[in-house]
């Protein structure tokens, strides 16, 4: 006769934060927030400040993977070359010596795409195991569709704006450029990749004592 053990019955279940998951989260909100706040949206800007986030969070993620036995880790080795990949964008991004729209645009989308392929491959292996797969289906769909937009953006592009006061007078100018777009469309990726992340950290809830049996 088998019966459920009363520890194990009577202790409710916890919540356990992904405390590297977590880290990279906050890392891209982190990001997402210094280029929203911040008055330089140019090329030069935007490398440097996705060189730091991808330098910080590849490491993490390589952190993340050391002891973790392969059984308990479904598709180690994608996740090595996705850590990889981040920060030798990263450094890349550090190291390039033309801040232009066009250098920025080919070091975010050739990552974005990588990371993003990544993703979705791994979602597509642990597509049985429920929310872990469609995480990773929305964060690589995320970073296709960032690789994507910034490589439709023309070179060249300017949107003049001005604002005028009530009496016709302008009083402000300016134009919107390539270079704005390219490094906003980062920001707001970098956002919302951070926020799904931080989510995903946080599991509803497991067990925290397993059930034993009895004879």
């Amino acid at each position: 006769m088998s019966s459920l053990s009363p520890a194990a019955a009577i202790t409710p279940p916890r919540a356990r934060v992904d405390l590297p998951i977590l880290g990279r989260g906050l890392v891209a909100v982190a990001l997402g927030l210094v280029i929203t706040f911040s008055p330089d949206h140019s090329a030069g800007f935007g490398l440097i400040a996705f060189g730091g986030y991808a330098v910080i969070a590849g490491a993490i993620q390589l952190a993340a993977l050391r002891g973790t036995s392969a059984d308990r880790h479904a598709g180690r080795g994608l996740v090595v070359v996705q850590a990889v990949a981040t920060i030798v964008a990263g450094v890349a991004a550090l190291a390039t010596p033309v801040a232009a729209p066009t250098a920025f645009v080919a070091v975010v989308s050739a990552w974005a795409l990588i990371v993003g392929a990544i993703d979705i491959t791994t979602a597509i292996r642990r597509r049985r195991s429920g929310g872990a797969a469609r995480d990773g289906f929305l964060l690589g769909g995320l970073g296709v569709a960032l690789a994507l937009a910034v490589l439709i953006v023309p070179p060249d592009y300017a949107q003049p704006w001005q604002v005028a006061d009530s009496t016709g007078a302008i009083e402000a100018s300016g134009a919107v450029t390539a270079s704005i777009m390219v490094v906003g469309l980062l920001g707001a990726w970098a956002v919302i990749h951070g926020l799904l992340l931080v989510i995903a950290s946080i599991p509803a809830a497991s067990p925290a004592a397993e059930t034993t049996e009895e004879s």
